[in-house]
């Protein structure tokens, strides 16, 4: 029990030397290459952090919304839970004040 170890992956403002900003983190997703994606349920967005530590936003616009388009054109109400395909081509995201399962397609 004594040999677990907590570090941070991504801090607000400060993941790994890269500013980026986590507003209310409420959910992850990992894929197979170790890139994690992070709902922001204050933020309206998922993020996506590389498993060298860069921060991006994946999908959303941080408006709050429920309009689909293209990741980065799509608006979330508020985006808690994550889940990958198999494959990892898709990322579900719980969209849960919009009332929706919001699905994003060619997850890279």
């Amino acid at each position: 029990m004594g040999s677990a170890a907590v570090s941070n992956v991504a801090v607000n403002c400060t993941p790994l030397r890269t500013a980026a900003s986590f507003h209310y983190p409420s959910g992850i997703a990992v894929d197979g290459g170790g890139t994690l994606y992070v709902s922001t349920y204050g933020g309206k967005t998922i993020r996506r952090v590389t498993a060298v530590g860069v921060v991006t936003t994946f999908a959303g616009t941080g408006s709050l919304g429920g309009t689909d388009g293209t990741a980065l054109a799509a608006s979330f109400n508020g985006p808690i839970g994550l889940a990958l395909d198999a494959a990892g081509g898709t990322l579900y995201v719980a969209d849960s004040d919009g009332h929706k399962i919001r699905r994003i397609s060619n997850t890279p």
